[in-house]
């Protein structure tokens, strides 16, 4: 039986991104077009998902997250950068991963 992804009508999924099934997509997040997000995974609200991410399948990202932003370390030069997250994980709200 295939799960139904649902996609508050205030978030915004850029054309390109990769959704998986049974996806929850709460109100006000934001999904890139390199985007991959796994089956069953949760956007519990306001979460950002930029760039080149991948996001295992059955995670939970909480509120105020924000995933794949360009580095912070003065060392990088520039150029795409991926960021990969496994399945089954919990990202708790305000984090962020570059």
């Amino acid at each position: 039986m295939k799960i139904q992804t649902v996609i508050h009508p205030s978030s915004v999924i850029e054309a390109g991104a990769k959704i998986g099934e049974g996806v929850r997509v709460g109100p006000f997040c934001h999904i890139s077009a390199d985007a991959v997000i796994g089956d069953r995974v949760e956007l519990v609200s306001h979460v950002s998902v930029m760039g080149a991410t991948i996001i295992g399948a059955s995670t939970k990202v909480y509120p105020m997250a924000t995933l794949g932003a360009p580095p912070q370390n003065t060392k990088h030069k520039g150029g795409r950068t991926t960021l990969v997250i496994g399945e089954n994980c919990t990202i708790r709200e305000g984090v962020t991963m570059h």
